[in-house]
């Protein structure tokens, strides 16, 4: 062979190497790649202009009209911060499943909780943490209504089963520097022995039923102070219980004093048979009728009524529960008409400035609602007897040199009435928060700061305000504090509900957070904050509520994939489903899975802060065993704790949070992206949204 030959033989040896080399990179790359979703079957999508996410709020306002500087501090400005894209699905829940277990490089914790960086009210430095900047060291004083721990349950399981009642906990504490002297754990209000010391590690054995858990922790501040702080576990209540019963809940009080009750049931299965007894003092047994909606209404006799229920499912354990319930009969009522107005617990927000305050006391047979004579009265200032009167009903009682805080004043009726009718301890209660009266100084009003994401006068077309408050103030000394949360009032008035108390939804760290429903027209937030010193300053809010017309035209669509291919089973579902505007991502995905044939379980609510818990379809797991899980996805298992985080438990009818894993659960991306909360974002025509079932806690490979 020639030596052109040769050169044309390896060249075209060298080609076809070339060839098989880039078709075998193709088919990796292939390999590697997400498979793509099939086209669109939906037609007539109407296409839109992308929104940023970032600008994406509740509240759209008029500048043009409401040119005002917006009253926001920097712990909300914090908190407003975009979170750094991850791999995490939703709130909290992702590849951290603990969200107070931040890294130290973070400054948002993932519970929306803002770590002390020095920013807060009392600090002025503006550093960041160090030993100076501690609670008790110092320019830092530490809050007296703030916790400095939390505290995880590290094994949840529901139920815990009686074979095995330890329950595991884990302290978390946001100042290492503190010195912990003492820890108490607390279940149903009782201290309980725990196994673990001072140290943030423990167990302690749970007793059958409900486990109300808390814990107490005793710090030495830098200063040799100590304080002690109470926190509940996360979650706050554990059951003990076994497995194969069936949960059955009820809302019976323990006391009733009228004979007529009614109250409701419910089970777990929620489709579960139960039956309702009642067991009078005499031992006497009757069925009581239990309606469609698992409501019940009944009939006490006097004295110790036990009420118990019976519960049956197919697959399940035949489940009893007792409860004992109380009839005590009262012949009277025990009242003042004008502490009433004044209770400071009632939602009025009432202060009295006066140093004496004159009241009235009636008592009242319950039948006649006539007045009761011949008995006893004692009023008592805490717990100070400061009156003991004849007969019920006194016009003028006085009682002089109140002093400052919230003051409760006891009134008992005791002893017979003119009909010698027995009569045992009544008693009404009323909180009088009194406070320093005449104007407010200047320099505690110019620096008192309620720090509300809130406009003077705002325009909205969403019907739910969500907002928040972080109000500090100063003491006579001039040294700035956070405002506790029960000296802040809110309130809501508009075109349908005269002034009415909003009621705060949550405190994080300071950081008080509200709902409103709002009525279509003019809305007045009134915002009420007494100081430490009682000096009682106002703040008031116009909130416009313009509803934009509905809208039942979809704006486009989006595809959803749900996988559960880290446990070895098939795609669960896949589509498109519409969108339409204003609605979040969660809207959507609740259709979709519906569509499908899933049930939905979720905390939260739909349009604010939801969490996707599960999702149900029965037997949708009775094909499923251990052995499917594929081997990449076991070896991940192992490098997240194996056998720590594994339990195996799980319902043949339902795949959701804490099945087989304490990190399980599901966790979704938009467009590739890890997203913390399926009702903070807002999707677009085209998105691509996938569900993915984890059991490390980590978007699967």
């Amino acid at each position: 062979m020639d030596k052109r030959s040769q050169q044309n033989k390896r060249k075209k040896i060298g080609i076809l190497f070339l060839i098989i080399v880039l078709l075998m990179g193709g088919l990796s790359i292939f390999k590697m790649q997400e498979t793509a979703p099939p086209a669109n079957p939906i037609v007539n999508k109407q296409e839109i202009p992308r929104i940023n996410l970032a600008n994406k709020t509740s509240t759209e306002v008029n500048q043009e009209l409401l040119n005002q500087e917006t009253d926001i501090n920097k712990a909300e400005k914090e908190d407003s911060k975009p979170e750094p894209e991850n791999n995490e699905g939703q709130d909290n829940k992702a590849d951290n499943p603990n969200p107070r277990e931040s890294s130290p490089e973070d400054t948002s914790r993932g519970d929306g909780i803002i770590k002390n960086d020095g920013k807060y009210p009392g600090n002025t430095s503006g550093k960041g943490d160090n030993l100076n900047n501690t609670p008790g060291a110092g320019s830092f004083e530490l809050p007296t209504d703030v916790n400095y721990f939390y505290v995880d349950i590290v094994d949840l399981k529901d139920p815990y089963r009686p074979d095995d009642p330890r329950c595991f906990y884990k302290i978390t504490h946001a100042f290492p520097e503190l010195k912990v002297t003492k820890i108490v754990v607390l279940n149903n209000g009782k201290p309980t022995p725990h196994h673990g010391g001072l140290s943030n590690k423990g167990w302690i054995n749970l007793q059958k039923g409900e486990n109300w858990l808390s814990v107490r922790v005793t710090y030495k501040l830098p200063n040799g102070k100590t304080k002690t702080f109470e926190r509940t576990t996360e979650p706050s209540v554990v059951v003990l219980r076994d497995p194969d019963e069936i949960l059955i809940e009820t809302d019976l009080e323990l006391e009733y004093d009228n004979p007529d009750i009614s109250f409701n049931v419910k089970t777990n299965p929620v489709d579960s048979h139960v039956q309702a007894y009642l067991i009078k003092p005499d031992g006497k047994e009757r069925i009581i009728p239990i309606d469609g909606k698992n409501h019940l209404k009944t009939r006490l006799s006097k004295g110790v009524n036990k009420i118990r229920f019976v519960a049956t499912h197919q697959g399940w354990k035949e489940t009893e529960l007792v409860k004992n319930v109380i009839y005590s009969e009262t012949k009277i009522k025990v009242y003042s008409p004008e502490l009433e107005k004044k209770d400071y617990r009632n939602g009025s927000g009432y202060v009295h400035y006066d140093k004496s305050i004159s009241f009235s006391t009636r008592v009242e047979d319950l039948k006649t609602k006539k007045p009761v004579k011949g008995i006893r009265m004692d009023i008592y200032l805490g717990n100070l007897l400061v009156h003991s009167l004849s007969g019920g009903d006194h016009d003028n009682v006085v009682i002089d040199n109140l002093p400052l805080g919230l003051r409760t004043i006891t009134i008992v009726a005791r002893g017979v009435n003119e009909k010698n009718n027995a009569t045992e301890f009544k008693t009404a209660q009323y909180q009088i928060l009194v406070g320093q009266g005449g104007e407010t100084p200047e320099y505690v009003t110019s620096h008192t700061y309620p720090n509300a994401n809130l406009r003077a006068r705002t325009i909205t077309h969403n019907q739910y305000l969500d907002f928040k408050l972080s109000p500090y103030t100063v003491d006579s000394d001039g040294k700035s504090y956070k405002v506790a949360e029960h000296k802040v009032k809110v309130y809501h008035t508009s075109s349908v509900n005269d002034k009415t108390r909003v009621i705060m939804r949550e405190n994080v760290l300071g950081l008080f957070c509200y709902s409103i429903q709002l009525a279509e027209g003019l809305n007045t937030i009134d915002l009420v904050i007494v100081t430490d010193e009682l000096y009682e300053i106002h703040y008031k809010y116009e909130v416009y509520y313009i509803p934009k017309e509905a809208s039942d035209k979809p704006i486009g669509s989006i595809y959803i994939s749900v996988d559960a291919s880290s446990i070895g089973m098939p795609q669960l579902a896949a589509g498109y489903v519409n969108i339409y505007e204003d609605q979040p991502l969660s809207y959507a995905v609740i259709e979709f899975l519906q569509q499908h044939g899933y049930k939905v379980s979720y905390r939260g609510q739909s349009n604010y802060a939801m969490y996707l818990a599960a999702i149900i379809k029965t037997n949708m797991m009775r094909n499923w065993n251990p052995d499917m899980i594929p081997p990449g996805e076991r070896k991940r298992l192992e490098e997240a704790g194996g056998a720590q985080i594994w339990h195996g438990d799980y319902n043949i009818n339902s795949l959701g949070e804490k099945d087989l894993t304490s990190k399980s659960g599901w966790v979704l991306t938009l467009n590739g992206r890890g997203i913390r909360g399926l009702s903070n974002e807002y999707p677009q025509d085209g998105d691509i949204c996938r569900m993915h079932f984890t059991i490390t806690g980590n978007l699967p490979n």
